[in-house]
Order: structure tokens, then C-alpha cells, then sequence
């Protein structure tokens, strides 16, 4: 290729680039309810759930990073407290098996966090017991995956090095370790992440709108890559971090400052949404097991 056809090779660029992140967006259609604003000021980010409560992480012009709860009285968010300094654009949370530890990663710092939360939240200020580089350069979002008395945290990058990683959890010393190996591809323009058994769920957005995806980890480690299952349409431009509870998926939008709600059981594969009731961190199948060793 010579510069004589530099159109050619613009185009060439764009399907390159681009493209594979424009098919996701077609998909089963739900119908997304609005569950309520997020707080005013605040850019929405990272979701994770506890003893059946919505938890936000949400930024402030890139400068601050808070944790918020869902009242559902009031159908509002309650401010706790706010990340480290240096955790600014904090894109991604998740909660361990204990309900203890509460893990944020950082989008700006490329660092990942791990709290206690039960102090943090009496102290009304992060009590930070460690954190460690992610290895990434756009650190996006994460959750846990458990097996026996092993849990594992899934670690994304956006639009980066498009990697997904995984972490041992020391539950002992409150460390985490990159299991080398254990990662794959994702679709480049990652947001968020759940999984459910061997059912991951991961949103993004295309030029076309946005996305949830359901692909096999068991598969998807093996191959180093996704193998899209199935796909929903998201509910707007600008979705970000997603959590489902017994079915019922809930998603940030950073473009309406709100979050929503769908049944994707209603979709076209209702047998890929695999609900483990009041169980918030998953238990992972037997399917994958050699993987995490």
C-alpha cells in the first residue's frame, strides 16, 4: 500500500478498527424500564450489589470518585464515601463473597483498589487495605468469580489492550495476584462485566448503540477470545457497568445519568440468563474448573 490511495487505506483502518465493534448492537430487543437518576454532578460508573442492595460508583469531571447506595424508598442514591485521592474515574466495583471487601478499579489511575468496606462505610472515607497496577492502560471494570474457597477477580480494558485478566484473591491478606493465562480478548470497546456461573455478561458501546453480550468463560478462556452466544440492544448511546439479580439486569447510562432495568430472560435465550438467587457472587461451574488453578 503507498500513499498514491490514501482513501484505500483509511477505509482499510476503519474496518479494522471499527467495525467489530458496530455488530453488537444488533441484537434481541427487552424493554428497559427507567429505575431512577443517578446523582446530579455525577458521571455513572461502576455497579455492584450486596445483601440485595444497588451500589453506584460515579465521578465528578474526572476528579473525584464516590460511592453511592440505592434507597429504594426514595428511589435515590445515598452518598457513602470517596475513593482515594488518586482513584478519580473509579469505572468499576465489585463486591467479595463476604460482602467485606469492596474492589475498585480505576480508569484514571490504572490502579485497582482493594477497601474494607465495613470500616470505609463507618469511617464515611476509604479505608484502602492494598492496591496494585492493573497492567492496563484503560482499566474499565471487574467482578468476582468464585470457586470452593477461591475467588477470582475478572479485570477489563477499554479500548486499549481489549485484554480481560484475571486475579487471585487472597481472602487472608486481602492481595490479589495475576494469574498468567488466564485472560482473552474482548470486544475493544468494554464497559462492563457480570458473570453468572459460566454465563459472562459484558456490555460496550458501537457506532450503532449499545450492547450486552453473553459468551461461555469456560470457552472463552480456551479460545482466548469472545464467542458472542448471544447479544441484547442496551438501552441507550452511553451504557456503562451492569449487574443482574435473579434475571433482572441493571445498567448504568452515562448519557441520560440514569439507571435501567430488563428481564433479559424475555429475550430470544432465556436459558443463558442463569439466576442464583440471594447468591450475589456466582458460583463457578465445574465446567472450567481446571482453568482456575
Amino acid at each position: 500500500m503507498t500513499t498514491r490511495h490514501p482513501l484505500v487505506l483509511l477505509c482499510l483502518i476503519f474496518a479494522a478498527v471499527l467495525l467489530p465493534h458496530c455488530y453488537p448492537a444488533v441484537g434481541a430487543v427487552v424493554q428497559w424500564e427507567k429505575v431512577c437518576d443517578t446523582p446530579i454532578g455525577y458521571t455513572p460508573q461502576g455497579l455492584a450489589v450486596r445483601n440485595g442492595i444497588l451500589y453506584l460508583s460515579a465521578h465528578r469531571n474526572d476528579r473525584e470518585s464516590t460511592l453511592f447506595q440505592y434507597e429504594q424508598s426514595g428511589r435515590k442514591f445515598k452518598r457513602l464515601f470517596a475513593f482515594p485521592a488518586d482513584a478519580t474515574h473509579t469505572s468499576g466495583i465489585a463486591f467479595s463473597t463476604s460482602g467485606k471487601t469492596l474492589v475498585g478499579v480505576d480508569y484514571n489511575s490504572d490502579k485497582i483498589y482493594i477497601l474494607d468496606f465495613v470500616a470505609s462505610r463507618k469511617a464515611n472515607a476509604a479505608i484502602v487495605q492494598s492496591e496494585i497496577e492493573s497492567g492496563f492502560s484503560g482499566t474499565s471494570a471487574c467482578c468476582f468469580v468464585q470457586r470452593n474457597s477461591r475467588e477470582y477477580l475478572v479485570v477489563t480494558d477499554f479500548g486499549h489492550s481489549t485484554w480481560n485478566q484475571l486475579f487471585r484473591f487472597n481472602i487472608d491478606q486481602q492481595l490479589l495476584e495475576k494469574v498468567e493465562g488466564l485472560s482473552y480478548r474482548n470486544n475493544g470497546f468494554s464497559q462492563g462485566i457480570t458473570i453468572q456461573g459460566d454465563d459472562v455478561y459484558e456490555t460496550g458501546n458501537g457506532l450503532f448503540g449499545s450492547y450486552i453480550i453473553c459468551h461461555s468463560l469456560d470457552r472463552t478462556l480456551e479460545r482466548g477470545r469472545i464467542s458472542p452466544r448471544t447479544r441484547w440492544r442496551g438501552p441507550g448511546r452511553m451504557i456503562e457497568d451492569i449487574v443482574i439479580i435473579d434475571g433482572l439486569a441493571f445498567i448504568a447510562d452515562e448519557h441520560e445519568n440514569a439507571i435501567y432495568s430488563a428481564r433479559l430472560s424475555a429475550s430470544k435465550a432465556p436459558e443463558y440468563v442463569q439466576s442464583n438467587g440471594a447468591k450475589l457472587v456466582p458460583i463457578v461451574k465445574k465446567s472450567f474448573i481446571h482453568h482456575l488453578q
